[in-house]
């Protein structure tokens, strides 16, 4: 099971404690497994950085400097995804300066941050995603995993990328309200299809193209909404 690492670095226990609520009901709300761990003080030891995901740093740690000790993590790790979180407005610009993917004014807002998350996360985390339903699987279902669903003889199938297929006794309903917000549009009554393996679609827009070669019928009925969807999510994915 994929595990998003979080590490939460800043002096003021209440103000750590604050954050990781903010985390741990966003991070819920979308079925992220993550695990949360909370430093008062700046380690020196940079090795304890290599299995993290996305770093909350306040910018005033003790006497220590945030953007500063950033400047060196960012050397040794240029991908870690790093967040910070001050009560002054005035460090915004030396976030710049080490790439920090957002800036948290204190006390963080949580429709403010959910919504930041969302911008910052959204594409990036995506592999993250997913559910649990034992009438379904006995694994947790990732939603990227997931081709296309198909309303066939009274029941759902999910489509998955690997060829694998399983029956599902949920009206296709279901899996349009489910899925919609993760990517998922419908192209016909008995279809919801991932935009995100979408590789064409025809000349007189009847028929979409999958990446495993498949064609999927496009209706009169659905298809502005549908195109309108698919262009939508090719502007995100630039």
């Amino acid at each position: 099971m994929v595990m998003l690492n979080v590490l939460i670095i800043d002096d003021d226990l209440k103000d750590s404690k604050d954050l990781e609520k903010l985390c741990i009901h966003y991070f819920n709300k979308r079925n992220i497994d993550h695990k949360i761990s909370i430093e008062l003080k700046l380690n020196e030891n940079l090795d304890i950085f290599s299995n993290v995901d996305i770093l909350f740093l306040d910018v005033e740690i003790g006497n220590s400097n945030g953007i500063e000790f950033s400047k060196r993590l960012r050397k040794v790790y240029p991908e870690l995804m790093i967040i910070i979180t001050s009560k002054y407005s005035q460090y915004l610009i030396d976030g710049y300066s080490i790439d920090a993917k957002r800036y948290f004014l204190k006390p963080i807002d949580e429709n403010i941050f959910n919504e930041e998350m969302e911008n910052v996360l959204g594409a990036t985390f995506q592999k993250y995603m997913g559910f649990y339903d034992s009438k379904i699987a006995p694994y947790k279902i990732h939603y990227d995993k997931i081709l296309y669903v198909e309303f066939l003889n009274r029941a759902t199938v999910l489509h998955f990328l690997n060829g694998v297929q399983i029956k599902t006794s949920y009206p296709l309903k279901y899996w349009i309200e489910k899925l919609t917000e993760y990517g998922f549009a419908q192209p016909y009554k008995c279809y919801v299809v991932n935009l995100k393996y979408i590789s064409g679609i025809s000349k007189d827009e009847r028929d979409l193209f999958l990446s495993n070669n498949e064609k999927i019928p496009l209706s009169k009925f659905y298809k502005k909404a549908f195109i309108d969807n698919y262009y939508r999510s090719l502007f995100k994915s630039l």
